[in-house]
């Protein structure tokens, strides 16, 4: 800012009585002398020298000619010349020159001779006069403001700041900083308030207000309303309170209520709390938590707390819990942890590792469930619904590599230990019905049948308990009376005919089962299989389908079980692998069990013997390493007895020399 000296002559044209304008010439200065250009000037009048009140309107002058520190202004101040003392007081680009100048009326006769002779010609001009005296202090003027010690305030009114015309007590048109020196107010019409932290704030949007300490507003109509270093520039957006949170230029009509490092990047999206939460979606909400993200493709999409979880898909939502994933579209993750739902429309209700990635899926709760196909669902624990329209159930049994899976397309399934009871809270059975039971279609049941009345099977009146009408299939029939088959029965090969017939009948239950000798007293030539760890590790288990009838089933391959060793098949008449001795099998487990571990306690021994041997080495460095400590110590003793003899040594030595 430039440093000015003002030297004031006042001209008079016209009387004050009159009210004409009057000239004024001054001269101005800054620091490396008589200023030329253009300056901004104030004119005020004062009827006292120092404070007073002001007297008439306040005259402004733009773009002031100056040359050589020489300028000229007319000023009208209207009718205020009545004979009383005024002071002129300047101010040049808002800086106030002090002290003010005094006016005095030039002296003028009141009444002129009529007619007025002719003007003679102009005089010269006459020197500088000496400047006058100052006069004496006029008295204090009235002041709107009342002072109470050194508080000052104002009760007869309102305060206008920027207008003549203010609305409120207290009116500032334009924009306004308060609190800290160092804002930056640069939108029209802006706000700044406070700046605590140490930071000032930044308010650069129309309309836009802040608050707190190191905040930034860089949009139209902005709101910050406390807080430290939040950043906004979306439009028509707001952050309540908090730290760190920001609202990017991307995100119209936003908001982040308060927490810590939240983000909001779309329009009409809002974070309401928590830290390190981000909504990227149009019209997403992440209700608080942390480290909770709704990506871009998330259009509608929610979050209502929990830790770490996300929502990829439109319309789609998490209500709690943590570590959840919601892909689909139209997916919801109710709660628990680890959850997913990947599938359109698909829905996890709760829980803990579960997938729901078919369309329509649901998981209603429980542990490691899978709905995979379309419109299944699973529930318990380790239930997989692979296939579409699949239900399965499972209970506690399930773990890992131990999953009740569906194996086709409209499965129903239960895995029920303690029984399915339907109407009955206490089943005897695993499946137990009280009360009337009817059964359409084929029905095959692999298990017991337990029934207290007649059963008709293919017939609506049954004469027997069991009354069939066609073919029955059964692994196992069981019967305490007697069997009256009016047709024949078909039983498969069943073992083998050496010591036994081929069905054999269990003397506990009565059962008829597939059986094959195992006495000591129908076997000869008996001697150790050498099969075991390497041929398991050949054999290729798979899933396939019946060409017959397309029914899907797991297992083996009775060719390539041929390779490994016939006699884990049975050939038909063409010599034709045909089917797997699957009995046989758990002979072979067995031998490679075995062997795996005696491999695995040789390996054991074998490691304990390199232990044991660390370990006498390790016993060896310790006695050394105390052996050296004990030579160590024994040489510093050396060392220190020598140096007291070099040092007897030496003064022996110096009382010689000193010897006459």
């Amino acid at each position: 800012m430039r440093k000015l000296l003002i030297l004031m002559l006042l001209l008079w044209l016209a009387t004050a009585a009159l009210a004409a304008p009057i000239t004024y010439q001054g001269q101005l200065h800054d620091q490396s002398g008589p200023y030329t250009g253009t300056a901004d000037m104030t004119f005020r009048l004062y009827d006292s020298l120092n404070a007073g009140s002001a007297v008439g309107g306040l005259v402004s002058k733009s773009d002031v000619t100056v040359t050589d520190g020489l300028f000229q202004v007319e000023l009208d101040f209207g009718d205020v010349f009545d004979g009383s003392s005024l002071y002129l007081q300047v101010s040049v680009e808002g800086t106030t020159m002090a002290p003010r100048q005094p006016i005095t009326a030039a002296p003028m006769a009141q009444f002129a001779m009529t007619p007025a002779g002719p003007e003679g010609p102009e005089g010269p001009e006459g020197p500088e006069g000496p400047e006058g005296p100052e006069g004496p202090e006029g008295p204090e003027g009235a002041s709107p403001f009342e002072l109470v010690g050194t508080t000052a305030f104002y009760l007869d009114g309102r305060v206008g700041v920027g207008t003549d015309q203010p609305a409120a007590t207290f009116h500032a048109a334009g924009s306004v900083a308060l609190g800290s020196p160092d804002h930056t107010v640069s939108g029209t019409n802006a706000i700044a308030v406070g700046g605590a932290f140490g930071g000032s704030n930044v308010a650069s949007g129309a309309g836009s207000f802040v608050a707190g300490g190191n905040n930034e507003v860089t949009a139209a109509r902005g709101f910050i309303g406390g807080g430290r270093d939040h950043r906004l520039h979306g439009i028509d957006s707001a952050i309540l309170t908090g730290h760190d949170n920001e609202i990017e230029s991307s995100a119209q009509h936003a908001s982040i209520a308060g927490g810590g490092g939240n983000l909001v990047t779309r329009n009409y999206s809002f974070v309401g709390g928590g830290r390190f939460n981000e909504a990227h979606g149009l019209r997403s909400v992440v209700a608080g938590g942390q480290n909770n993200v709704i990506e871009e493709n998330a259009t509608w999409g929610f979050i209502g707390g929990g830790w770490n979880n996300e929502v990829h898909g439109a319309n789609s939502g998490v209500a709690a819990g943590r570590d959840h994933e919601a892909f689909g579209d139209n997916s919801f993750i109710g709660g628990g942890r680890f959850n997913r739902a990947h599938g359109e429309g698909a829905t996890v209700a709760g829980g803990e590792l579960n997938w729901a990635n078919g369309e329509y899926a649901h998981v209603p709760g429980g542990y490691r469930n899978r709905a995979m196909g379309d419109y299944s669902m699973a529930a318990g624990k380790a239930a997989w619904a692979l296939h579409d329209g699949s239900f399965v159930w499972s209970d506690s049994r399930g773990g890992l590599q131990d999953e009740f899976e569906s194996t086709a397309e409209d499965q129903f399934l239960i895995a029920a230990d303690g029984g399915v009871g339907i109407n009955t809270n206490s089943p005897q059975a695993l499946l137990d019905v009280a009360g009337d039971t009817r059964l359409g279609g084929d029905t095959e049941i692999a298990g017991q049948l337990l029934v207290d009345a007649s059963v008709g099977i293919g017939t609506a009146a049954p004469a027997h308990p069991l009354d069939v009408d066609g073919t029955i299939r059964s692994e196992n029939i069981l019967t305490t009376g007697q069997g009256n088959f009016g047709s024949t029965v078909f039983v498969g090969s069943l073992g083998t005919t050496v010591g036994s017939e081929e069905v054999c009948r269990v003397p506990s239950t009565g059962r008829l089962a597939p059986c094959s000798s195992s006495s000591l007293r129908y076997k000869t030539e008996i001697e150790e299989i050498e099969l075991g760890w390497a041929q398991v590790m050949s054999m290729r288990p798979v899933r396939y389908r019946f060409t017959a009838d397309g029914k899907e089933d797991l297992g083996l391959i009775a060719e390539e079980l041929a390779e490994i060793d016939p006699s884990l098949v049975v050939f038909d008449a063409e010599g034709r692998p045909d089917s797997i001795r699957y009995a046989r099998l758990s002979v072979l487990l067995i031998s490679a069990m075995q062997e795996r571990e005696q491999w695995l306690q040789a390996m054991l021994s074998e490691r304990a013997e390199r232990d044991a041997e660390l370990a006498r080495r390790v016993d060896t460095l310790k006695r050394e390493n105390a052996e050296l400590r004990q030579i160590a110590a024994h040489n510093a003793e050396l060392e220190e007895r020598l140096a007291r003899l070099e040092s007897l040594l030496v003064g022996e030595d110096a009382q010689l020399a000193e010897a006459p």
